[in-house]
Order: C-alpha cells, then structure tokens, then sequence
C-alpha cells in the first residue's frame, strides 16, 4: 500500500513539475486573467463533479466527461506550453538616459 501511495504522490509532483512553470510564465502575460478565471471554473467544476460522486456513490456527468477527456491531457499541456511561450512578455528594465551616471 505504502508503494501504490509514494506512486501516486510521484506522478502528481511529477505532473505540477510539468505545469506550474508554465502557469508562472503565462502570469507575466497580459493574458493571465482570461486563462486563471475560467481554469478556476472549470478545476471548481471538477471537485464539485468529485464531491457529488463521493457523496453519491455513483457516477455523474462531470467525472465521465473527465474520463472521456484524459486522453486529451497531453494536448492540453502541448497548448499551456505554446500559449506561456508565445504571450511571455519579460518585465522591461528602466533604461537611465545616456550620461547620467549615478
């Protein structure tokens, strides 16, 4: 049980190694808030999805929309990739006028 648990607790530090880097590049972006406001919709959808089948025992729409959408994670980690790499807008340095040295 101890191995099925460090397992599963590898893969998840594995899987916001992958993604965290990314979510602080697309930060910097003026796109940021477009991204944050519907991933957070979307991750509350979820755990509400997971709470409803705790609760009830059975299945619901949101979990097998998220079974039927597993495949497609690769892909979705592909897009966070492009998009953090093409709106990253490095924070500018204030250039002091030629002569004025301080």
């Amino acid at each position: 049980v101890l191995g099925f648990n460090l397992g599963i607790e590898l893969m998840q530090l594995l899987i916001i190694l992958m993604i965290v880097p990314w979510l602080i590049l697309i930060s910097t972006s003026a796109i940021y808030t477009w991204i944050r406001i519907p991933a957070a919709l979307l991750a509350g959808m979820a755990a509400i999805g997971w709470i409803a089948e705790r609760i009830t025992a059975k299945p619901n729409a949101i979990t097998l929309l998220m079974v039927k959408a597993t495949p497609y994670a690769i892909w979705l980690i592909m897009v966070l990739i492009v998009t953090a790499i093409l709106a990253y807008t490095p924070a500018k340095k204030a250039v002091e006028p030629m002569g004025k040295a301080g």
